[in-house]
């Protein structure tokens, strides 16, 4: 019996780029972990309130709160990496360059060579 299983790199690749490239995963995560989730009261000029079930505000810092854990947990995943990855994940994945512009970034690294 294995203490734990045996990675799939190309699979963990696969995933990671699925990760960082969908808008609704990451980027969505950094989007929404800076924002503090407090809105403006609005008031209703006719003077009738709406039957709202819950605390929509509350529910949105928590899941702001949420967010900037995942984004923190990420940035420390990234920070557990190779210098290298850690290039390549931070300018092509996290900054959205593309290989070009990361390659510029990255060469004191890698040479001429490419990424994967």
């Amino acid at each position: 019996m294995e203490l734990f299983p045996e990675l799939n790199e190309e699979k963990t690749i696969q995933n990671v780029r699925e990760f960082f490239n969908n808008d609704k995963k990451y980027q969505k995560i950094r989007l929404n972990a800076w924002n503090d989730g407090i809105k403006a009261q609005v008031n209703d000029v006719t003077g009738i309130h709406g039957s709202r079930k819950g605390n929509r505000s509350e529910k949105m810092m928590i899941y702001y709160a949420e967010c900037a854990r995942a984004k923190r947990a990420v940035e420390k995943a990234i920070s557990v990496c190779s210098e290298a990855s850690q290039d390549i994940l931070n300018w092509h994945y996290v900054k959205q360059l593309t290989v070009v512009e990361t390659k510029l970034h990255i060469n004191h690294h890698l040479g001429h060579s490419t990424f994967k």
